[in-house]
């Protein structure tokens, strides 16, 4: 919170928005730790991760192998008396690697499944994840694919530069996210045709903000600071399980899109009640997350009624929310 109104008050925003913003994310964190406290075991086991168990000191060390003799994948089977076997096949062949320290099969299948945050009870269906390893090399990715076989699961975990990955999802999301844009950006927009449900109209000003819940707040504060920056898209866009607010200023004669500036971070505790105060307010389904959504809402501001286009977006971190402010619809 506290560098949330420093970067508000160097960029020479708006003071009042910047101590908003800072006062219900301070709200949010309060509650989050609360929610630790009251039930810390729970947060633990949600926050559980392999490292340092010999499962994953295994799979790291058996990967390190296959990475330093040119592999790029690795596939984890069961040999026929069920130990596991790792196998690196690279362009010279297939090579078996050393399991250091040994440890059963089920284990590796349980710490690829935790670290690559796939469902621990499902056997019979095909998983995909992907779980970052750093070695002396650099930074890999491991993207995980559990296929069932014979009763068990077998595993093909390709080793992927994270750099280079990186920036391949960069580029696919930001093209995800200028097509959702463009299409609720037309000047031809029909929510009605589209089976849009409109959202009921929030009249929402600002200075009466300290009667409203934490989440309502800081939604509208973000979107006040954005419009007093002359932002025509919005972006709330997951990152390393928080979420960044970008907007960008693209007027209607731009041949191109602008480039996206970022305003300020949400952390983890306030970014699903964020989420669903946004999908909520332009009347979107908060139980589907598997399909892209759009909606539109009212927000007064000020002396004006600006009539916000939202889009959602959904990717494995959570769903992105886009919203585009077309012009201003009353006074």
């Amino acid at each position: 919170p506290a560098a949330a109104a420093a970067a508000g008050a160097q960029a020479g925003l708006d003071p009042r928005h910047a101590a908003l913003i800072a006062g219900a994310l301070a709200e949010m964190e309060s509650e989050f730790d609360a929610a630790i406290d009251a039930n810390p075991d729970t947060v633990m086991r949600a926050r559980a991760r392999t490292e340092g168990t010999p499962a994953r000191q295994a799979l790291d060390r058996a990967c390190e192998q296959a990475l330093r003799a040119g592999a790029t994948e690795v596939r984890l089977l069961p040999a026929p008396d069920g130990s596991p076997m790792l196998q690196a096949r690279a362009e010279a062949g297939v090579a078996q690697l050393t399991l250091d320290p040994a440890c059963s099969y089920a284990d590796l299948l349980t710490c690829l499944k935790i670290d690559g945050g796939l469902n621990l009870h499902l056997t019979a269906s095909e998983q995909t994840g992907t779980i970052p390893f750093r070695w002396p090399g650099g930074e890999v990715e491991m993207l995980v694919r559990l296929l069932p076989a014979r009763g068990t699961e077998v595993a093909q975990i390709r080793l992927i530069d994270a750099a280079a990955m990186r920036q391949r999802r960069a580029l696919e999301r930001r093209s995800a996210i200028d097509g959702q844009l463009s299409t609720i950006s037309a000047a031809d927009w029909p929510p009605e045709s589209l089976g849009i449900q409109r959202g009921r109209a929030r009249n929402v000003v600002a200075d009466n903000l300290g009667q409203q819940l934490a989440a309502v707040r800081l939604a509208v504060s973000l979107l006040a600071q954005a419009i007093d920056l002359g932002a025509t898209d919005i972006v709330f866009d997951p990152h390393q399980g928080g979420l960044r607010l970008l907007w960008r200023h693209t007027a209607a004669t731009d041949a191109e899109p602008g480039h996206f500036h970022e305003l300020t971070t949400i952390p983890p505790a306030g970014v699903k009640p964020l989420i669903a105060r946004l999908m909520l307010t332009a009347g979107l389904d908060l139980a589907d997350d598997a399909h892209a959504q759009q909606g539109l809402f009212h927000v007064v501001y000020g002396a004006n009624s600006y009539e916000l286009r939202l889009a959602t977006l959904p990717t494995p971190e959570g769903p992105i929310v886009m919203a585009h402010i077309p012009q201003l619809v009353g006074a």
